[in-house]
């Protein structure tokens, strides 16, 4: 479901990175990253997509040696 709500590929969300969700006083959570297809830059404001921030609060990989945001057995 994550996927419908963003357009994020299921390659990008294998990669996505902790260090790529950013926090926004006024507006709340958004994602930075690079897509694997074309390398260009996609921007992603979670405040417009609840359901997707739900999706990352209830599958977030919390353990501090990894640096992916999701858990591995996610997929």
């Amino acid at each position: 479901m994550f996927q419908v709500y963003t357009g994020f590929y299921y390659n990008d969300l294998q990669i996505l990175k902790k260090k790529q969700l950013f926090s926004d006083i006024e507006y709340g959570n958004y994602i930075i990253s690079e897509r694997d297809k074309n390398d260009h830059a996609a921007i992603l404001p979670l405040f417009k997509f609840p359901s997707a921030a739900e999706i990352i609060k209830r599958y977030r990989d919390i353990n501090p040696d990894t640096n992916l945001l999701f858990k591995r057995n996610v997929y």
